[in-house]
C-alpha cells in the first residue's frame, strides 16, 4: 500500500514542521487522546523550514476555505478587498476581524491571529479600504486612462463596423441569389405542376430555400435593430470628463462587495499592507499591451504611504 493518500498529502500540507516549527501540548492525554484548543498549544522554532510561512499559509488559508487558488476571497465575504490583501511583513493573508465591542473591523495578520508568528498591527478595514477604493478609483477612471481606453474602443468600434459592413453585403448578396433560385424553382413547378414525376423534388429544394432564406433575414434583422454598421466611434472626447464622474460616483455606490472584488481582481495581483505603506501589485498582463511588457516582471508595483495613528484612530493621511 502506497504511504502517499489522501490524508498523509493533507497532513503534510498542514504541518507545522515545514516551516522550522514543533508543536507541543497539542493533547489532552487524561481523557484519551482529545485535541486542545490551539491558544493551548506551545509552538517552537526548532529548525530550519523548508516552506516560506507566507507560502505555507496560503495554503493553509486554501484549504479551510475548501477552494481553488484565487484572489476574490469568499464569495460570501462583505468586504471589498478579502483575498487580495497580504501581509506586507510576512505575506500570510490579511483577515477581516472585528474588534472586541464589534464596532470596528480589522484587518488582521493571519499568521500573527493563528499562530502569533508576526508582529503586525491590525489596520481598520473601513479606513484602508476607502483609501484603497478612492486611489483605484482616480487611478483607473481618471480622463487621461478613460481617454486610452475610449480610443481603444473606438478603433475596435471601427473595424467592428468594417467587417460588419462586409457582412451586411454578403448577406444581401445571398438574399438575391436565394431569390432568384426561389423564382426560378417557382416557375418550373408552375409548368410541371404538382402531380408530375419530379414535383415532390422540386417542392422539397424550395423549402430548403425558403428556410436558408428565413434565416437570412433573421440575422439582418437583428442587424438593423442594434443599427446598420458604419457611424464611427462610440464615445466622444468631451463625453470622458461626465463619464470618469459617472464611474467613480458608481463604483462607490455598489451594494455588491463580491462585484467589486471581482472586477479589481481583474488587474491587482495583491495588496501588501503594512501600518506605514501599502504596496499595490498589478497584474502587467492586464494593464499593458502584450509588446509593452516583455521581460518585465509579471506583477507591476506602486507603493504609497498613508501613516495609521495609533490605537483605534487610525486612517490615511490627506
Amino acid at each position: 500500500m502506497s504511504y502517499w493518500n489522501k490524508a498523509s498529502v493533507t497532513s503534510v500540507l498542514r504541518s507545522e514542521a515545514v516551516i522550522g516549527r514543533t508543536v507541543f501540548n497539542r493533547y489532552d492525554k487524561t481523557h484519551g487522546k482529545r485535541l486542545k484548543s490551539e491558544d493551548e498549544w506551545i509552538r517552537v522554532d526548532s529548525h530550519e523550514p523548508v516552506v516560506d510561512i507566507g507560502s505555507w499559509q496560503i495554503v493553509q488559508e486554501m484549504m479551510d476555505e475548501g477552494m481553488q487558488p484565487a484572489n476574490t476571497g469568499s464569495p460570501k465575504s462583505q468586504h471589498l478587498f478579502t483575498g487580495l490583501c497580504r501581509c506586507a511583513k510576512c505575506g500570510s493573508v490579511m483577515q477581516a476581524k472585528s474588534s472586541r465591542g464589534g464596532k470596528y473591523y480589522y484587518y488582521e495578520c493571519r499568521a500573527k491571529e493563528k499562530y502569533g508568528s508576526c508582529d503586525q498591527k491590525g489596520i481598520r478595514l473601513d479606513k484602508l479600504e476607502k483609501l484603497l477604493v478612492d486611489t483605484l478609483c482616480k487611478r483607473v477612471f481618471n480622463p487621461d486612462s478613460l481617454k486610452k481606453i475610449v480610443n481603444e474602443i473606438n478603433e475596435l468600434y471601427v473595424e467592428y463596423n468594417k467587417d460588419n459592413s462586409q457582412q451586411w453585403q454578403k448577406i444581401e448578396c445571398q438574399l438575391k441569389t436565394l431569390d432568384k433560385d426561389i423564382n426560378n424553382l417557382l416557375d418550373v413547378l408552375q409548368v410541371v405542376g404538382t402531380t408530375k414525376d419530379g414535383s415532390q423534388e422540386i417542392i422539397e429544394r424550395l423549402k430548403v430555400k425558403t428556410l436558408e432564406k428565413n434565416k437570412l433575414e433573421s440575422v439582418m434583422s437583428n442587424r438593423i435593430s442594434r443599427g446598420k454598421a458604419g457611424k464611427g466611434g462610440v464615445i466622444l472626447d468631451n463625453d470622458i470628463p461626465s463619464l470618469s464622474e459617472f464611474l467613480i460616483k458608481s463604483m462607490n455606490e455598489i451594494k455588491e462587495p463580491a462585484r467589486i472584488r471581482q472586477f479589481f481582481s481583474a488587474f491587482i495581483e495583491k495588496v501588501l499592507v503594512s501600518e506605514v505603506q501599502i504596496e499595490l501589485l498589478y497584474k502587467s498582463e492586464r494593464i499593458m499591451k502584450p509588446t509593452s511588457y516583455i521581460g518585465v516582471p509579471s506583477m507591476v508595483g506602486k507603493k504609497f504611504s498613508w501613516l495609521p495613528g495609533t490605537g483605534s484612530n487610525r486612517r490615511p493621511t490627506g
